[in-house]
């Protein structure tokens, strides 16, 4: 999921992009009483819910697909970006 801020001066008829951020997400299919539901979820906030056994269809052994999306996607888009002029 990708935020991104801007300020728009209308005055000046200038934007500045203030911030750029992202939370890296997980697609999850998963079978509930034999139906497969489908959700998308953070991944670090989802692999803390696993590791304090809160999470209602994922488990440690999910937690290695979680840290390797966590990894490839802050490798790919870098670190956010905050503009301190603004």
């Amino acid at each position: 999921m990708l935020k991104l801020k801007f300020t728009k001066n209308f005055d000046e008829g200038t934007t500045i992009l203030d911030e750029v951020s992202y939370t890296p997400t997980f697609s999850h299919h998963y079978y509930d009483n034999g139906k497969m539901g489908f959700r998308v979820v953070p991944v670090q906030k989802t692999m803390e819910k696993i590791m304090a056994g809160e999470d209602p269809y994922l488990g440690s052994k999910d937690l290695p697909v979680l840290e390797e999306v966590l990894s490839t996607t802050t490798s790919r888009l870098g670190e956010p970006y905050f503009n301190i002029d603004s």
